[in-house]
């Protein structure tokens, strides 16, 4: 759920202001299930006047995570980016990106994360309302794995800046004991979808995404 508030500043800028409170619920690691309240503040402004004339955006936010049963996974994360958009039609829009995330875990040092970030987006408006989108990421900096492989310790650790047990994912495999490894690693996501909507103030989303992640070093990923 989310409340949001725009001003405008002058006839080319404004800003919007956003709060809200997240929850996730896990069916298979349940101890994983979230609850998290976040806000952010985004300033956007057009240089020059025109419907295809491109808009800049600079944003600021913040999230308090909560975890049902891992304090590992705990803490806070604030994040600032920029983008460009512009219209290219009446019907195609681009935007693209740059990000820097800092996250801190307030149960030692697993989930104590940085990460820059890219991103591309594109949507098409395909009939009188309905928006075929599509969007393209890359994200570098410290990623974490979590494996129960016992041989798997080999061939992370002298790669890993922290080690720590993860006993969230324990149960699901059968109480065997799971290790998480913090280490600098890229992903790369795409994701397609398609908005319809259903009244003035709600509408249907349906996507899929499909997601990399590989270590800076080593063979795996």
């Amino acid at each position: 759920g989310y409340a949001a508030r725009g001003f405008r500043l002058s006839a080319r800028g404004g800003i919007v202001l956003r709060g809200g409170l997240r929850l996730r619920e896990h069916l298979d690691f349940g101890d994983l299930s979230q609850v998290a309240a976040l806000g952010r503040a985004a300033y956007r402004f057009q240089p020059a006047p025109g419907f295809g004339a491109p808009w800049i955006e600079v944003a600021a936010a913040a999230e308090i995570l909560r975890h049902r049963d891992s304090g590992l996974r705990d803490g806070s994360l604030i994040s600032g980016t920029m983008s460009i958009g512009k219209h290219l039609t009446d019907r195609i829009r681009v935007v693209a990106g740059l990000g820097r995330d800092e996250r801190e875990g307030s149960d030692g040092a697993l989930y104590d994360l940085s990460t820059s970030r890219a991103w591309l987006g594109l949507d098409y408006r395909a009939g009188v309302k309905t928006t075929l989108y599509g969007n393209a990421g890359w994200l570098q900096g410290d990623h974490v794995f979590t494996a129960s492989y016992p041989g798997a310790q080999n061939w992370l650790s002298p790669y890993s800046d922290v080690i720590a047990a993860d006993p969230a994912f324990n149960d699901a495999f059968g109480g065997v004991p799971t290790t998480a490894y913090r280490l600098e690693a890229k992903t790369v996501t795409l994701e397609i979808g398609l908005n319809i909507p259903v009244t003035g103030t709600q509408a249907f989303d349906i996507g899929a995404s499909w997601f990399e992640s590989e270590a800076d070093a080593g063979k795996g990923s």
